[in-house]
């Protein structure tokens, strides 16, 4: 019974670059920034700021596509940062977010009819041009390929139908098919025909196996002959499931499920198989609109982009954030907007069912949103309609809405025919509404957002600004209206409305309620509170009445609530935030609730009930928390229940005690036959109470008999009179042990799942059953569901088909997706299923618990470790893999991943335990050398070459090339090759010092060069400057290698040489530590908010760098001159 409340409604025009492309205009959104991407024609992109409306650029992609080509779909994808666009003559284009990179990443031969990405942005579906279906993943690898116009012949067929005439020639057109992914991905759904004018078939297609699960019948989306469409639902095997008219003529161009599923734009709800329009938004001057839903966070309200061509570069930008609530009166009459219908149900009088309702009011046009208050003991509807007017529908007494129906002589031949009386073939009486006199459109054209009573004859209106007032910064609009009906009152033959006053209000209104005293509550989306009332106009509550944040539901507080008999007050309004805070104002009373509603008057005063996330419903007295109690609310059944001024254990239930309250009610003044003149007011409370009325007769039975002329006297209600007499049945309420003294069977399984059913989704159930492997609680649950079994059958008779055990097990767990208890299932069906499980565990990356499960020295065990090993080394992880393949006994396959890791000790090692013989190894050390080098670990791989090949001729040139000098000579003297210092090494020592001379000077002078320009503080380059001054501190290692090849010089002889060397290296150590010195007294600009900014903490580290080195030699320092 919920309705759509649009708590955000902006709209702005804006001028986009390009022509419009008609029906041909796609459109979709970034989730991380907010943007708005659109594409105009021939292939113009634009991309829109979601904040400001502004153009943030735009980009004509028709170069990189062929003669004739439109964009056939476009998506954001946020893990590439970039948008996906696919065109009609087959290109699949990558556009960077910023617009700047394109890049052409596959073609499809025969051009892209439809493209569509599934709901978590996996996998892409296409249909071919050449009636192909195909699904990508994010790396453009093709994952499955179907023909799409396969036989009706299929494991699931939704009825026999006959053969499409499919041409041997197929070619498919723009506009000839489209795509629907389900919000689980788990199917997604094709809609085809095979040329214009042809029948359009659906086809259900299994993601993971990628071929066809049902073939759904044949039929039009829209009759031409009615002038209006019809919009198909339909079931994954395939059976139509339901289905809508549109209400006005038209054609449909575009479907657009919200991301929850719950909503489809143009915007209508589903509920019990019922479609309920919930808002209808009419753009009379575009040509064309395009819509798009943003990718809101689960539980956050939803919000729908629209772009509506205006005609040349003119277009309309709107953005509507999108909640539910209830609209219902204090009587409990529960108002359902239907279209241009309003189901009403008077809760107090009888529970009846949705979609069915008590009475439908007749609107002239789609409702926009309602108000019901009591107005003179008579509750009256307001209903703001899309065609900017005003209805009324009034209720004579009190809320008997269905004899105001029954008493109304209405022609509604015109109201059946485009709106329907039958709902789910019931026949609903039908009362017309009565349009309002109103001296131009409603609010001016502007959206009407909200309705709120504010007095008897007072109306409030809350309305979104106009493009060019959100352009000038306005807010939200207040209109106050004025009502006058004449002599004949709210039920006379006509109405009138003119404006008291309009406000502006800064800022957004979210939402607004009566407030209880007169009047009305605004909220602001910042949670700020607003109070009207006459004559005083808007005034801010204070910060202590406010919520803090927005709270997308408000209740006002009850008037008899707001000021405790303690002297405590309560803020005016409390309400439920879109993370399930429950506010009182600025206090918390409780997390996780769901939904919220308030009982302003009846037994035990005002109460506060909500429904928390466990599926419980909690009352908490406003008188509690006026007294400053505990704010956790009481679960009924589990707490204290008020009673006449006290409170008392709720002993058996919350019922025994109403129950008692009756009794000692119905006794009150000592009548032994429990009749007084309070009874009217008992019945009263036994039905708000939902209590069964025989207790009113129960208490003093049979002795109530005789006094029941008395009784129905003092009932005074014929009505009240009729309902008890209906309620009558054998038993009494008031035996021992609850309601009726008529024993009664415990409930069964079916019962239990009935109840269960109410609360918790058919899918979870209904997964939960298989993961219990218990295939008859399962059918129990799709049974007792409101969905068609035959959904189910083929999967539950394809588990039973399995042998009762592991079998099944594995395939109950694979089907759900759990695949480590799959395989443990797989192992425990015995040997004939090792090759399986390994399969498995190679797919799923689970070969570490296939291990697990097989018992050491096991050979099953053994061959899963080879799998790990081989999925190891495909990942780049030889070293891993090596000690993988050593546990599964192969350890060649191991020597060669310790070869390929560079890990030569255990390389060689296992080498020699598996007793290569000499040549095999030196081939095997030659391959290390080789390895070792290309890798740049020069050193490991002079040590293999000296010890294993005995090259120490090469051995000394790799350690030279590695800038080793020590153990270049350690190496050469100790296999006796001296002779290599003075042919190998010289040559490459005196290269080495010429060029670290060179550097060593270089370096010098970009840091005086450097510090220089730091000096001067050229503007906007200081960080730069400092980055690269840092950046020319000698690193320790060069530091080193230099300290050993002055060593070596001296060794040489040329000490002279050395020093040259080593009075260069100081300079560039002495000249980089003054420049970080400068740079820490000087910060750049960045840096000077905070002492020890980023500069100054990097200038320190700079210095500090070279500080540990011990590298100049003392015998080399200059002498200072006298």
């Amino acid at each position: 019974m919920r309705n759509l409340c649009v708590l955000s409604d902006r709209s702005r025009d804006i001028e986009l670059p390009g022509k419009s492309a008609g029906e041909h205009t796609k459109l979709c959104t970034d989730s991380d920034t907010g943007w708005l991407y659109c594409s105009r024609e021939p292939c113009l992109l634009a991309c829109i700021s979601g904040s400001d409306g502004q153009v943030l650029w735009s980009k004509d992609v028709g170069a990189e596509l062929q003669q004739g080509a439109t964009v056939s779909s476009l998506a954001s994808v946020p893990e590439l940062e970039a948008l996906c666009i696919t065109a009609s003559t087959g290109e699949l284009l990558l556009l960077s977010a910023n617009g700047q990179h394109l890049e052409e990443v596959g073609a499809i031969s025969g051009g892209i009819v439809a493209a569509e990405w599934s709901p978590e942005g996996e996998v892409l579906a296409l249909i071919s041009g050449h009636a192909q279906l195909l699904l990508m993943n994010k790396d453009w690898e093709v994952l499955a390929e179907a023909e799409l116009l396969q036989t009706v012949n299929q494991p699931v067929p939704a009825r026999p139908l006959t053969a499409e005439k499919v041409p041997a020639d197929v070619r498919l057109a723009p506009g000839d098919g489209s795509i629907a992914w389900r919000g689980d991905a788990r199917y997604l759904a094709t809609n085809t025909r095979i040329a214009p004018g042809a029948p359009r078939v659906v086809r259900i297609w299994d993601r993971e196996a990628g071929a066809l699960h049902a073939v759904a019948g044949e039929g039009r989306l829209s009759d031409p002959g009615s002038g209006g469409a019809r919009v198909l639902l339909f079931e994954r095997n395939g059976l139509q499931h339901g289905g809508f008219d549109l209400p006005t003529p038209g054609e449909v161009t575009g479907l657009h499920w919200s991301p929850d599923s719950e909503l489809l734009a143009v915007i209508w709800m589903r509920s019990n198989w019922h479609w309920y329009l919930k808002q209808e938004h009419r753009y009379l001057c575009a040509t064309h609109v395009a819509v798009a839903w943003a990718d809101t966070p689960p539980g956050a309200p939803a919000r729908l982009h629209v772009l509506a061509d205006q005609g040349g570069n003119r277009t309309l930008e709107r953005t509507l954030t999108l909640g539910f609530d209830v609209d219902c009166s204090a009587r409990g009459t529960a108002a359902v907007v239907d279209g241009a219908r309003v189901l009403l149900t008077p809760l107090g009088l009888a529970i009846v069912p949705p979609p069915l309702a008590a009475v439908a009011v007749a609107l002239a046009a789609p409702a926009a949103c309602v108000a019901l208050r009591d107005c003179g003991g008579a509750e009256v509807l307001a209903a703001a309609t899309a065609d900017g007017g005003l209805c009324l529908a009034p209720c004579a007494r009190e809320d008997f809405w269905d004899e105001e129906a029954d008493a109304t002589d209405y022609d509604h031949t015109g109201f059946d025919a485009a709106h329907g009386t039958d709902i789910e073939g019931e026949e609903v009486p039908v009362l017309p509404a009565l349009r309002v006199q109103l001296p131009g459109p409603l609010a001016d054209g502007r959206p009407v957002r909200a309705l709120v009573w504010a007095g008897e004859r007072t109306l409030l209106a809350v309305a979104a600004p106009q493009p060019h007032e959100s352009a000038a910064g306005l807010g939200d609009c207040v209109i106050i209206l004025a009502l006058d009906w004449g002599a004949g009152g709210p039920n006379g033959a006509a109405a009138w409305a003119d404006v008291e006053e309009e406000l502006g209000v800064e800022g957004r209104v979210l939402r607004a309620a009566a407030a209880p005293g007169g009047g009305a509550l605004l909220q602001l989306d910042s949670g700020d509170l607003l109070t009207w009332s006459k004559g005083a106009g808007l005034a801010r509550c204070g910060a202590g009445a406010c919520f803090g944040t927005a709270c997308p539901i408000m209740r006002a507080t009850p008037a008899a609530a707001l000021t405790a008999p303690g002297g405590g007050v309560l803020p005016p309004a409390v309400g439920l935030t879109a993370r399930g805070s429950l506010l009182a104002g600025g206090l918390t009373l409780v997390e996780g609730a769901t939904s919220l509603a308030v009982r302003a008057e009846g037994p035990g005063g005002a109460f506060l009930l909500f429904i928390t996330r466990d599926s419980q419903l909690h009352t908490r007295p406003f008188s509690a928390l006026a007294a400053g109690a505990a704010p956790e609310a009481v679960p009924p059944g589990n707490g204290r229940y008020p009673h006449r001024g006290r409170e008392r254990p709720m002993g058996e239930g919350k019922c025994e005690n109403l129950y008692s309250d009756m009794h000692a009610a119905m006794r009150g003044r000592g009548a032994d036959n429990g009749i007084g003149a309070h009874t009217r007011a008992v019945e009263e409370g036994a039905r708000l109470n939902r209590l069964d009325l025989n207790v009113l007769v129960d208490h003093a039975w049979p002795a109530f008999l005789g006094a029941a002329r008395e009784f129905v006297a003092a009932l005074g209600d014929d009505q009240a009179l009729c309902d008890l007499l209906a309620a009558l049945r054998p038993g009494s309420v008031t035996a021992p042990g609850g309601l009726r003294s008529v024993p009664r069977a415990p409930p069964s399984a079916e019962d239990g799942m009935r109840h269960l059913l109410l609360s918790v989704d058919v899918e979870r159930l209904y997964r939960a059953a298989l993961g219990m492997h218990d295939l008859a609680l399962a059918y129990m649950v799709v049974s007792h569901s409101r969905r068609d079994p035959g959904e189910y059958l083929a999967e539950l008779a394809r588990f039973a088909a399995a042998p009762e055990g592991p079998l099944r097990a594995h395939a109950l767990e694979a089907h759900l997706g759990h695949w480590p208890a799959a395989l443990r299932a797989l192992v425990a069906a015995g040997d004939a299923h090792a090759d399986a499980a390994l399969q498995l565990a190679k797919d799923k990356g689970l070969l570490r618990e296939l291990m697990a499960a097989q018992p050491e020295g096991c050979p099953r065990r053994a061959a899963a470790a080879g799998a790990l090993g081989e999925v190891l080394a495909a990942a780049s992880r030889p070293e891993d893999a090596a000690v993988a393949l050593l546990a599964a006994g192969r350890p060649e396959d191991a020597l060669a991943q310790y070869c390929l890791a560079g890990e030569w000790r255990m390389a060689l090692a296992l080498a020699g335990r598996l007793g290569y013989p000499p040549a095999r190894l030196r081939e095997t050390a030659q391959e290390l050398v080789d390895g070792l080098a290309a890798m740049g670990r020069l050193g490991d791989a002079a040590a293999v070459a000296a010890t294993y090949l005995g090259d120490v001729d090469g051995a000394v040139a790799l350690l030279a090339a590695a800038r080793e000098w020590r153990e270049s000579m350690r190496v050469a003297y100790a296999y006796g090759r001296g002779d290599l210092v003075e042919t190998s090494l010289a040559p490459a020592a005196a290269e080495a010092a010429a060029a670290a001379l060179e550097a060593a000077r270089a370096d010098e002078a970009r840091v005086a060069k450097y510090l220089a320009r730091y000096a001067e503080g050229g503007a906007g380059e200081e960080a730069a400057l400092a980055a690269h001054l840092l950046a020319l501190a000698p690193a320790p290692r060069r530091l080193t290698e230099a300290a050993q090849l002055c060593e070596l010089l001296v060794l040489l002889g040329h000490a002279a040489d050395a020093a040259l060397l080593q009075a260069a290296l100081s300079a560039l150590v002495a000249a980089q530590g003054g420049a970080a010195a400068h740079m820490r007294a000087h910060p750049p600009p960045s840096a000077q908010q905070s002492e020890g900014g980023p500069a100054t903490a990097k200038a320190e580290a700079g210095v500090q760098q070279a500080e540990p080195v011990a590298w100049k030699w003392d015998v080399l320092r200059p002498v200072k001159p006298p």
